[in-house]
């Protein structure tokens, strides 16, 4: 019977689930069930042949938001811990058919064994895909919605920020002097490109331009007069401001208390003798600086953990987190996550936790193993393979260092 009412009546169900969701509580006001079983009632009655109706409709309303909520919180983790880091998997747009055995992997795999068990097969890898293909058309409809949100997630965000980081140092320089060499060859254009992106780290953004080795001109375009050369100059700043605007959007509530000009700087994270994070201030600052300060403490432990400066592997950590991490370092039953996800209530929670560790002056958060990859070796080898990764290669040329609060200008050539 439940199923059948909140089928008939979803509409007015969803259109008081996002508020409810967004308080993050799974107890409905008595006010709010008040008024969804009015309008309920109220399209009930204009229904030919009614719907029949839970008993006790405001018990089963409440009851719908719980699970509602429950499966929602589930999604999310799902989504987290499933998100490819490999930027290589971002290359193309991604189908739902991509995300699909991504997120659903597990599920996919126990179907393909069942199905290869029934018919007696020997287990065999070349009847996954049709097997998968089988339980991706016949999934449930909030399956179905999971991936599509993904999906659309996905497209939008890419790689994991770490990850896209560490792939644009490797890569961007050849990359776009690939690319200007393909288009001079295969269609006989020159280019000239300004390219940025946002560091991290220092939270400033950095602009550069790329354009065509010259086959016959003595100089490249962008050094070719002084006019030029004050046009390239005013290009940059134009282009840094656009870019400061695209990736730290000031109209955004979120981002207004710490990325706006008169906005308050983030605070410098200061750390004891062991090299772990002490609690910073966050009075003024908005969410998406209490972002950036939860991830300088984790980047912080992992660093004593690494003895280097690798990023925090989120993703392994989300799917196991007590496997990295010390009891006590996160809220019992939290969800370890890119902190870019993190919701207000999340980072409420979790930074009154680590006031209580401060207050007994026990470590924020610690790390008991990290990925072997990461683990830094002591020896000469080791050591030119980290001052290597240190190095900005994916900035050669000309750089405009845009930082939220002031602006400093540096250009410099290869």
């Amino acid at each position: 019977m439940s199923t059948d009412w909140s089928i008939a009546f979803k509409p007015i169900l969803d259109l008081h689930s996002k508020a409810i969701f967004a308080a993050g509580s799974s107890s409905v006001g008595k006010p709010v069930v008040r008024k969804i079983r009015r309008a309920i009632l109220a399209a009930q009655d204009e229904q030919e042949e009614p719907i029949a109706l839970p008993t006790s409709l405001k018990k089963a309303i409440k009851e719908y938001y719980a699970k509602s909520l429950k499966d929602k919180e589930e999604a999310d983790e799902r989504e987290a811990a499933s998100r490819p880091r490999e930027p290589s998997f971002y290359k193309k747009p991604l189908s739902e058919w991509d995300v699909a055995q991504k997120l659903f992997k597990q599920e996919i795999d126990s179907y393909d064994k069942a199905q290869q068990q029934s018919k007696g097969l020997e287990y065999s890898i070349k009847y996954r895909t049709g097997n998968a293909r089988e339980w991706f058309n016949n999934m449930t409809p909030s399956q179905q919605q999971e991936v599509k949100f993904a999906m659309k997630k996905w497209n939008e965000e890419g790689a994991p920020e770490e990850t896209q980081a560490i792939y644009r140092k490797n890569n961007l320089k050849k990359t776009l002097e690939d690319f200007a060499e393909q288009i001079r060859r295969t269609m006989g254009c020159r280019i000239v490109m300004l390219v940025s992106h946002k560091k991290k780290a220092s939270q400033t953004l950095s602009v550069s331009l790329h354009e065509t080795t010259p086959q016959n001109a003595k100089k490249k375009f962008s050094v070719s007069s002084s006019g030029i050369k004050e046009w390239a100059a005013n290009g940059f700043e134009s282009f840094g401001e656009w870019s400061k605007t695209e990736f730290y959007p000031s109209e955004d509530s979120d981002h207004a208390a710490s990325d706006c000009e008169d906005g308050p700087v983030l605070p410098e994270i200061i750390v004891d003798d062991e090299g772990y994070a002490k609690l910073p201030l966050r009075d003024g600052i908005g969410l998406k600086g209490q972002h950036e300060l939860i991830r300088s403490i984790f980047h912080t432990s992992y660093k004593v953990c690494t003895g280097g400066s690798r990023p925090v592997p989120w993703g392994v950590i989300t799917a196991s987190p007590s496997n990295y991490l010390e009891p006590g370092s996160v809220p019992t039953g939290f969800v370890v996550k890119d902190p870019s996800h993190m919701k207000t209530e999340e980072v409420n929670r979790l930074w009154m936790h680590w006031e209580r560790r401060s207050a007994t002056n026990q470590k924020l958060v610690v790390f008991i193993k990290a990925k072997d990859a990461d683990i830094r070796v002591t020896g000469k080898s080791k050591t030119k393979v980290v001052s290597t990764l240190d190095l900005d290669e994916e900035d050669q040329g000309r750089r405009l260092h845009l930082p939220l609060i002031s602006q400093n200008v540096q250009h410099s050539r290869s």
